[in-house]
C-alpha cells in the first residue's frame, strides 16, 4: 500500500465510513474506490478526491495532510521535496529584498576604524572564539580595503553572518566566494538551491561579493573525514576551518599565506559564476532587449508579479509616465521603449506562458499604480484611458493565441510585487529586483537549477487554485467594466 492509500484507509475507519457507500456518495464505481484505498490502482483525478474529502467531513488539518500524501503519490517524494525547498527559495526573496532597501535608506555609515589586531594564536577553539577571531579578520580585511577568499559551504551559518554583518559596507574589498555543487543535482540535501540562496543574499547585501561553483560532493568535501575544508583567506591571515566549525588554524607567515592564494585562485579558474547581478536600470533593460532580438526561438514562462503591460507601452506613453526629474531620462526612455518593442516582437515568437498575482492586477487596474517597477521613476499613476488600452491589448493578445496569461491568488502567489522571475529552458533564471529606489537582476545558469525553476513554475502554472486563461480572460474584461469602463470615467 502506498502512504495515500493507507491514509484513506486511516481515515475511512475513523470517520466509520465504508468503502462502498462512500463511492455511492462520490459518484466513484466500487471498484475503483477499492482499489484507491487497496494502493491496486492510483488515485490521480483531484475532482475524485476532493469529492472524498467532502463526503468524510474531513477538517482543514485532516484535508491538508491528505493533500500532501496525495500530491507526493502524483510526483514522488524528492519532486515534492524539491518543490517546497524551491518554493521556500522564491519566499524568501522578500524578506531579502527588504534587509536590502532598510540597508539603502540607512544614513552612510562611517567606516571602520583602523584596530590593531593582537596576535593571534595559531590555533583556535570554541564556537565563541572562533566567531570572534573570523570577525576580527573580516574586520581588518575590510578596514584595509584588502579582497577575501572564501571556500565554504552555506551550511556555515556562522561565517555567512559575520560575512554580511562586517562586510555590508566594505565598498573596496571584493569577496570572491567558491561553492560546492553537488552534480548529480537530485538530492534530497539540497545544497544547491542552498548554494543559490546564500549568493543571493550576499549578492544584495555585500558590495563587491562574487560567488563561483564548482562540482563535487559536498558531504565528502567538507564532512567530517575532511580535516580543516573551510578556508577564509585575506593578505594578512588564512584561517583554515574544521568540518564542524569549532577549530581553525591560523596562519600569518608571507609564504603560506602566497602558497594559499595560487591555490584559491588556481581553482576559481576551473570554477563558473554562480550568477551575475545587473544594478543599472538601463543596462539591465538593453540585455534584455539582446535577449529578446536574439533568443526568440526557446519558450519562456514568466511569474510576474503586476499587470504584464511593458511589452505594449508605446514610446509616448512611456515618455508620459518617466519622471521628469531623472538624470538621462531621454536614454531612459529610448532604452524601455526599445525593450518594449523588442520584447512584444519575441512574444509573438515564443508565445509565453505569464502567471500573474490576481490581487496585484487588480489593484493596478483599480488605481494606476505600478508596483512592479522603481516608484522612483515614475512621474504619476497611469491613467484610465492608458490601463484601459493596456489591458485590451493584453486581452487581444491572448485571443490572438501569442500570449498565454493566467491568474493566481494572492494566497498561493510565491513573489511580493517587487519581483518577476523569467525562466528560458536551458540557458538561464532571470530573478528581477526592484523597489522605490532600486533595481537590479540576477542571472542564473546552473543546469540543475534551472530544471528545478522549470518543474516549479510549470507546478505553479497548473494549480487547481490558477484560473484558466478562459477564466482569467472574462475577470479582466469584468475589471474594465468595474475599474475602466467609459460610462463612469470622466477621463475617457
Amino acid at each position: 500500500m502506498s502512504a495515500l492509500s493507507e491514509h484513506l484507509t486511516y481515515l475511512i475507519e475513523k470517520k466509520g465510513e465504508k468503502t462502498r457507500q462512500l463511492a455511492e456518495r462520490t459518484g466513484i464505481d466500487h471498484s475503483t474506490m477499492h482499489q484507491y484505498v487497496k494502493g491496486s490502482r492510483p488515485l490521480r483525478n483531484r475532482k475524485q478526491l476532493e469529492a472524498i474529502m467532502t463526503e468524510l467531513h474531513l477538517t482543514p488539518d485532516e484535508r491538508s495532510k491528505l493533500l500532501i500524501d496525495w500530491e507526493i503519490a502524483q510526483v514522488g517524494p524528492q519532486t515534492y521535496n524539491r518543490r517546497l525547498r524551491f518554493d521556500r527559495l522564491v519566499r524568501t526573496l522578500e524578506p531579502m529584498a527588504q534587509e536590502f532597501a532598510l540597508r539603502l535608506t540607512e544614513t552612510e555609515k562611517p567606516a571602520p576604524e583602523e584596530i590593531e589586531i593582537q596576535p593571534l594564536p595559531p590555533v583556535v577553539q570554541g564556537d565563541l572564539e572562533l566567531n570572534r577571531v573570523i570577525g576580527m579578520i573580516l574586520r581588518d580585511a575590510v578596514v584595509r580595503g584588502q579582497n577575501i577568499l572564501l571556500i565554504t559551504q552555506p551550511s556555515n551559518q556562522m561565517l555567512l553572518q559575520s560575512l554580511l554583518l562586517v562586510c555590508s559596507y566594505a565598498a573596496s574589498s571584493q569577496i570572491t566566494h567558491l561553492l560546492c555543487l553537488d552534480p548529480q543535482g537530485d538530492t534530497d540535501r539540497f545544497d544547491n538551491l542552498d548554494a543559490v540562496e546564500t549568493a543571493i543574499r550576499c549578492t544584495l547585501g555585500i558590495p563587491g561579493y562574487e560567488a563561483w561553483r564548482f562540482y563535487g560532493d559536498a558531504a565528502e568535501h567538507y564532512g567530517s573525514m575532511s580535516l580543516l575544508p573551510n578556508l577564509l583567506l585575506t593578505d594578512r591571515y588564512a584561517m583554515q576551518i574544521s568540518s564542524d566549525y569549532k577549530t581553525a588554524l591560523i596562519h600569518t607567515n608571507e609564504s603560506v599565506l602566497a602558497f594559499l592564494k595560487a591555490q584559491v585562485l588556481k581553482m576559481q579558474k576551473q570554477c563558473a559564476p554562480l550568477m551575475t547581478k545587473l544594478d543599472a536600470l538601463t543596462a539591465s533593460l538593453d540585455s534584455w532587449k539582446d535577449y529578446y532580438l536574439t533568443e526568440e526561438k526557446y519558450s519562456k514562462i514568466d511569474l510576474y508579479p503586476g499587470f504584464l503591460c511593458t511589452v505594449f507601452w508605446t514610446e509616448e506613453q512611456i515618455r508620459t509616465y518617466t519622471n521628469r526629474q531623472l538624470p538621462m531620462r531621454e536614454t531612459i526612455v529610448s532604452t524601455v521603449a526599445g525593450f518594449a518593442r523588442a520584447a512584444n516582437h519575441a512574444y509573438r515568437q515564443i508565445k509565453p506562458r505569464i502567471l500573474m498575482c490576481k490581487e496585484y492586477v487588480e489593484e493596478f487596474l483599480k488605481t494606476g499604480v505600478m508596483h512592479d517597477l522603481p516608484q522612483m521613476l515614475l512621474e504619476k499613476p497611469v491613467s484610465k484611458k492608458d490601463r484601459r488600452y493596456l489591458v485590451q491589448q493584453v486581452l487581444q493578445a491572448s485571443e490572438e493565441g501569442w500570449l498565454h496569461v493566467r491568474l493566481l491568488p494572492r494566497e498561493q502567489f510565491p513573489l511580493a510585487n517587487q519581483f518577476e522571475i523569467c525562466l528560458r529552458p536551458n540557458h538561464e533564471i532571470i530573478i528581477s529586483l526592484q523597489n522605490e529606489h532600486f533595481f537590479c537582476r540576477f542571472q542564473v545558469t546552473e543546469p540543475d537549477l534551472l530544471a528545478y525553476c522549470e518543474d516549479y513554475l510549470i507546478y505553479l502554472y497548473e494549480l487547481p487554485q490558477v484560473l484558466d486563461e478562459t477564466a482569467s480572460a472574462q475577470l479582466l474584461k469584468e475589471w474594465i467594466e468595474i475599474y475602466l469602463s467609459e460610462e463612469n470615467n470622466e477621463e475617457l
